[in-house]
């Protein structure tokens, strides 16, 4: 799948609106969050196919545009909007962690919010 399909640029939209940074490299980041759905069951990837569209459905709804054509501080007052809604908050909450997960497991973003990977695993040794 292309790097600039509406999935692509979906992903990456609600992704810069949780992060809240402009210079992240799109593809780059695209291709981990797809590298990580790709390993995870076939009900996910179900799950995360039907988030994309209830977000664009919701985005078009509301603001007449597709998520990924809003301002970064748009799609972030959408999501956080999702939250206040049973449905809504499962279906944001699923693509926060996943966005988060793969770009906090780079050990400089984690260093960012001050985790250190494995940290407590070292400390633990006797």
């Amino acid at each position: 799948m292309s790097a600039n399909s509406i999935k692509a640029r979906t992903l990456v939209s609600v992704f810069k609106g949780i992060i809240d940074q402009d210079g992240v490299n799109e593809d780059y980041v695209y291709w981990q969050i797809e590298s990580y759905i790709s390993l995870t069951p076939w009900y996910v990837k179900l799950f995360m196919a039907f988030c994309i569209v209830y977000c664009n459905i919701l985005s078009v709804m509301k603001n007449k545009k597709m998520i990924y054509s809003l301002p970064m501080n748009n799609v972030a007052a959408l999501l956080n909007n999702c939250e206040k809604h049973f449905a809504g908050k499962s279906i944001i909450m699923v693509l926060k962690l996943i966005s988060t997960l793969v770009f906090f497991d780079d050990d400089k973003h984690a260093a960012c919010i001050g985790y250190k990977h494995l940290e407590h695993c070292k400390q633990a040794k006797i």
